[in-house]
This record gives structure tokens, C-alpha cells and sequence, in this order.
């Protein structure tokens, strides 16, 4: 994927989508919106992936390979390769559900421009292109499959209200589409390496362990080493953080050593998509060193709101001399100090409001009034009168609420 086009996904986050199914699609939220939802997916995918582990291989229906699991080899004596062809996954949909809606792949290049039948029509072309591969085990496909399209346009898809409006695509048709081929295709990558071609059902740090092994392996493709690097990254991250491993572990700061030379080997791109392999104290200074970017962020942001002139306000229907006349006598005995250069009403009528001591009519205005710096800010107040049932009317106004002030382009 060329880097224009994640110029607009944003950074990529380690712990959102660490669930999310194949490894390759976990790139992560590129819109801030995307995180409750791409966690619900990781779930969702992640159950999928359990359920057809403890389904036993008598009862898989029509399943793609019909060997049975108790004939294929241990993990530890044979190629990876072989038990990631060979493992049980569940039928796949039909080629004839995609045949039922347009495909087509926009020119190629990734766009979240486009618009959400293209967006759609994208899915479903880069979709069965994986489903395709899953089916027929290309691995080297399976790994690293036209640079994560499928993955992007399904959460651009995922972030976008309109997904539910195109006539000849169901959403939740599609999306459980997704998430069933990318069930299977983790079941596929990981089978040699989490247990599921034994029944052995690894833990995470085992599964790390083999992988991480098998990364060693020479004649490694470059596909299917950027996907285990990522695994890697993201079990050895998972693990420290829930505190199975420790940075102290003379076997984790070797690991993680050597998978930071791994990850400095990778070009530019994958470098600036993918997390960089940490230790829980370089991820924790990390967090430590956003989260003070994010205060200085909205610090600097209310500073520059604070300092921001905003054009005058306009007067409302109720901008009436007498009721000026009224405003400007209550105000200027409220800041009597300032400068005070104009008054004005911005409400077109009176709000009426109930509260614990009476009901009161309310009038809204501003207050102009020059600093001694030679700028004008406007100051946000209001009147009010309270009902007076025995009189059976308003009583004269007083001064009733105060708002933030502002700078204003007064001339």
C-alpha cells in the first residue's frame, strides 16, 4: 500500500484491534470512531475462531479439507507449511453470494474518498480474492493480502452511517462475511503455531514461543514474516501487559532484541504502519508520553480559543432602547470598573424558566467592554424579572447570569 494512503488512516495503535482476525488486519483505528467497534469485531471474530477449534472433526460439516485431525503430523516434527494446508476450517459462502453483487476494485489504489457503493463494491472485489486463497491455501496470499484492501474498506464501511442505504449489499450480510473468512484465514496461519492442528490449545506465551521460533527459520517469505512479526509484536505486547511475562526475563529482552533488529530489516512503509516491538516500560513511557501531549494539545487549543476575537454579536428583536436602557443601568452597577462601551440584547424574546426559588423571565445580551490592553471582549449576561403571583405579574429586572467571555472585532 503506498504511504498516501495512510497519511490519512492516522498512527497505527497496538492494543485496539489485537483480537481483530487475520494479524494482517489488525492495522488499528485510522478514525477515532472506529474503536468501539473494531473491538466488538475483535471479539466477535476471536469467539468464532475458539468455536470451530472445539468443534470436532467428525461433525464439521462439508468442511474445505476433509482430512481428519488426528492424522496430521505433531507440530514440532513437520514444515509449518504443511499443517497450514492441511488444517480443518469451516465451508465457505458460495462464489454465487458475490456473484450477487457488483465488484470491482476502483483502480486499484485504497481510497476511503470513494463513495459507499464503490466502498462496497471494493469489499466485495478484494474480499473474494482472500476467500479464493483461503479456499485454494495460498499461504503467501493468505499472509499478505493485497496490501489489507479487504481489512480497509471493511472498516471504512464500519465508520460509515450510510453502510445500511445501498440497495444489492446487506451490511450484516457482508459483515459477517468478513469476519468468516478472516476467521479462517487465522486458523490457517496460526493452526501450527496456537494447537489447533493437535488440540493441544497452546497459551499465548507458548504460541509466542513457536512463532517467534519459527521466525528464525532462513528461507522465511518476506509475506509471511512481516505477518508472524506482527503476531509477535502483538502476543509478546499483550503478554507483558497482562503480566504473564517480564521485561526481568533474560528470554523476553532477548526476544524483544531480536525482534527490534527484525523490525528495523522491514522498509519504511511497513515500518510506519506496523507498532515497534517494546518492552512494557518502553510502552508504558509511551503511554506516559501521549497522554502528555494530548494535555499540552488541549491546553495549547483553550489557550488559543481564550485569545481567539470572534466577529460582534447580533442584537435580537428585543434590541429596544428601553430594554438597552434597562441592561446598560443593571450591568454597569455589576462591573463597575470596567470600561464599559456598548450593551447589547440578543434575545428575540423572553425565556421563561422554573426553578427552586420562583419563575423568571429571562432576557439574554452581551456587554462590550475594552481591556486595558486596547482589546474588547464580550461579556455574556442576562436579566431577569421574577413572577410575582400576588401581583400577578413580572417584577423589574435584576441581574441574573454570567458566561464566559470573548474577544470581539469591536470598531
Amino acid at each position: 500500500m503506498k504511504m498516501k494512503c495512510f497519511s490519512k488512516l492516522g498512527a497505527l495503535s497496538l492494543f485496539v484491534l489485537l483480537g481483530l482476525v487475520p494479524a494482517h488486519a489488525q492495522l488499528g483505528t485510522f478514525v477515532k470512531k472506529l474503536k468501539s467497534k473494531t473491538e466488538q469485531v475483535a471479539k466477535e471474530v476471536t469467539n468464532e475462531v475458539k468455536q470451530q477449534l472445539d468443534v470436532e472433526p467428525a461433525q464439521a460439516q462439508g468442511s474445505t479439507q476433509r482430512q481428519i485431525q488426528s492424522n496430521l503430523p505433531k507440530t514440532d516434527e513437520v514444515d509449518p507449511l504443511a499443517i497450514m494446508k492441511q488444517v480443518q476450517i469451516s465451508e465457505q459462502t458460495p462464489d454465487s453470494f458475490y456473484a450477487l453483487a457488483k465488484q470491482s476494485d476502483h483502480a486499484g489504489a485504497f481510497d476511503q474518498t470513494l463513495d459507499t457503493r464503490a466502498q462496497f463494491e471494493c469489499l466485495a472485489y478484494y474480499l473474494l480474492r482472500l476467500k479464493k486463497a483461503v479456499e485454494q491455501r495460498d499461504i503467501e496470499f493468505i499472509a499478505w493480502p493485497d496490501d489489507n484492501k479487504a481489512m480497509l474498506y471493511y472498516l471504512t464501511l464500519l465508520n460509515n452511517p450510510k453502510r445500511e442505504q445501498v440497495q444489492g449489499f446487506r451490511w450484516n450480510d457482508w459483515g459477517m462475511e468478513y469476519q468468516r473468512v478472516a476467521a479462517a484465514a487465522q486458523k490457517i496461519l496460526l493452526s501450527p503455531f496456537n494447537g489447533s492442528a493437535t488440540r493441544s490449545r497452546f497459551g499465548e506465551a507458548e504460541q509466542l514461543r513457536r512463532i517467534y521460533n519459527y521466525m528464525q527459520t532462513a528461507d522465511l517469505s518476506p509475506n509471511l514474516k512481516k505477518y508472524y512479526l506482527f503476531q509477535a509484536v502483538n502476543k509478546i505486547s499483550g503478554e507483558l501487559v497482562d503480566g504473564n511475562l517480564r521485561d526481568s526475563d533474560p528470554e523476553v529482552q532477548t526476544m524483544v532484541a531480536s525482534l527490534k533488529q527484525m523490525y528495523a530489516s522491514m522498509d519504511r512503509e511497513y515500518q510506519a504502519i506496523y507498532p515497534k516491538p517494546r518492552t512494557l516500560a518502553e510502552m508504558n513511557a509511551e503511554q506516559e508520553r501521549k497522554a502528555d501531549e494530548q494535555v499540552k494539545s488541549v491546553q495549547q487549543e483553550y489557550r488559543e480559543r481564550q485569545e481567539r476575537v470572534y466577529d460582534m454579536p447580533k442584537s435580537g428583536r428585543m434590541n429596544t432602547p428601553q430594554m438597552i436602557a434597562t441592561f446598560e443601568q443593571i450591568m454597569r452597577k455589576q462591573w463597575p470598573k470596567d470600561k464599559i462601551v456598548k450593551t447589547l440584547i440578543k434575545s428575540d424574546e423572553w425565556k421563561i424558566e422554573d426553578t427552586s426559588t420562583g419563575r423568571y423571565r429571562i432576557v439574554f445580551g452581551y456587554v462590550i467592554v475594552k481591556k486595558p490592553d486596547g482589546r474588547y471582549k464580550a461579556i455574556p449576561c442576562s436579566m431577569a424579572g421574577k413572577w410575582l403571583p400576588g401581583a400577578g405579574k413580572y417584577g423589574p429586572y435584576h441581574y441574573y447570569s454570567l458566561g464566559n467571555p470573548f474577544y470581539v472585532d469591536y470598531r
